[in-house]
């Protein structure tokens, strides 16, 4: 109900904005179709009677069925004069503050806990080798056996 806030230009990055089929009226203010990201308006089945002609640079707008003089797809003119004639109460169509209701945040996730650092275990020592055999003991070849007698002849 009523002109679109002026806080609306507060929304530096929205780039699509959708305020249509309500009875919003009047006209819509200029730094709203200024927002430096808005490529997307649309306020299209409302009773807006003004727009700044800035709001017809934007990349895509919707106007229809507003009251707009000159604009195509607009409310006929005597509802348009019937909607401004009258006083509106908002009890008779149930309006209040706009407070958005925020969904219960889920649960906080549990603590990601980091694995531990790989513990570094030396390889163990390779067992010592078998003790060596001892080396073979030479021992010197026996001394030569003596040449066998010769044969001693028998003189008769």
């Amino acid at each position: 109900m009523g002109p679109l806030p002026e806080s609306i230009s507060g929304l530096v990055s929205v780039e699509q904005l959708n305020v249509a089929s309500n009875y919003s009226s009047g006209s819509i203010p200029e730094s709203v179709c200024r927002l430096p990201w808005l490529e997307n308006f649309t306020y299209s089945d409302k009773f807006f009677t003004g727009e700044p002609p800035i709001c017809l640079n934007l990349a895509v707008f919707d106007v229809r069925r507003n009251c707009l003089p000159g604009r195509p797809a607009q409310r006929p003119v005597n509802q348009c004069r019937m909607f401004q004639s009258k006083k509106i109460h908002c009890s008779a169509f149930r309006c209040a503050s706009f407070v958005p209701v925020l969904p219960t945040p889920p649960p906080p996730s549990p603590p990601v806990v980091p694995p531990s650092p790989p513990i570094y275990t030396p390889p163990s020592p390779s067992p010592p080798p078998p003790p060596s055999p001892p080396p073979p003991v030479y021992s010197p070849p026996p001394p030569p056996s003596p040449p066998p007698p010769s044969p001693v002849e028998k003189l008769a």
